[in-house]
């Protein structure tokens, strides 16, 4: 029985490599298209998570006052359970 095609079974081992690593290249290129699609997209247009957070929150002036040191946004004073 004649073939049509005669690949020898080196030359299907190498034609399977050059299979798989473009099937893994098309799928690097497709994630990264997609990434940058995303990345484009407009701020005014997405959904905000947290609308609450949008205004900036201000300090207590108790605790300006109290506090000496320079205390971070999520720090506690020392008797909040009070």
């Amino acid at each position: 029985m004649t073939s049509l095609i005669a690949i020898t079974p080196a030359d299907a081992h190498a034609l399977t490599m050059v299979a798989i690593l473009a099937f893994a290249l098309g799928s690097l290129v497709t994630m990264f298209l997609i990434m940058a699609r995303n990345g484009r997209r407009n701020a005014e247009q997405d959904l905000p998570e947290f609308p609450e957070d949008k205004e900036p929150k201000k300090p207590s002036s108790a605790r300006k006052e109290k506090s000496a040191k320079p205390v971070a946004e999520w720090e506690r004073d020392g008797d909040w359970w009070k």
